[in-house]
């Protein structure tokens, strides 16, 4: 087991190690790197989740439900909890407090999860880095940049943007993000074509019920 483990995390290090030393090697520039972080985020990550999303069947979707609930419960509840204590205990303003609790609930499991879930349980692990893309993306960061806009602004302005605009647009700004509409696509083909499958599973049991009927009598 310790030789599988050990097997899967070292070329996740080894990559990691080997683009260190090209930052410290200064083999690419700002410009190349923000090239190679466009490309990742908006079309390789993307096209990973939904290539192992999109091949799930509708009742293996239907058995993810719980650790969606699961996932969710944990990862805002642990963002609930450093929130307020970095608000009530150490006093903190609102919107240090909101960069606290994203910087300690936000995980990396969309990024790595190709990487280190892949090997184990196969194209199936991508539904869960896309519930983990998608909770993230849009209850997470939405609601640290509510937030954040919440603590910008003045106290004694009297043009404050209201929170239900700052949580829209914030929602609008995360849905654009590939690697969140991407898996959403992917989870409504899915249930869509196992829709249709179960249609014609029934329509064909139908079909072989009426045959035997018919031969019956």
């Amino acid at each position: 087991m310790l030789e599988e483990i050990l097997t899967i995390i070292f070329p996740v290090f080894f990559v990691l190690l080997l683009g260190y030393a090209a930052g410290r090697a200064n083999q690419f520039d700002s410009h190349q790197v923000a090239g190679i972080n466009e490309l990742v985020l908006k079309f390789a990550l993307p096209a990973s989740l939904f290539v192992g999303t999109v091949g799930v069947s509708r009742t293996q979707l239907l058995q993810e439900t719980s650790l969606l609930v699961a996932m969710l419960v944990s990862l805002v509840g642990v963002y609930i909890v450093v929130f307020l204590i970095g608000k009530l205990l150490f006093r903190h303003t609102v919107g240090v407090a909101a960069l606290q609790a994203i910087a300690v609930s936000f995980t990396a499991g969309p990024f790595f999860g190709p990487a280190v879930l892949s090997p184990i349980f196969g194209a199936s692990s991508a539904v869960a880095i896309s519930m983990i893309a998608l909770i993230l993306n849009i209850v997470i960061v939405p609601a640290t940049l509510v937030l954040l806009g919440i603590s910008q602004q003045p106290a004694e302005s009297s043009t404050k943007s209201p929170a239900g605009a700052l949580l829209g647009s914030a929602l609008v700004r995360a849905i654009k993000a590939p690697f969140v509409w991407v898996p959403l696509v992917a989870f409504t083909l899915d249930t869509q074509s196992g829709s249709r499958r179960e249609r014609s599973t029934e329509d064909g049991s139908t079909a072989i019920v009426l045959l035997r009927v018919s031969g019956a009598t």
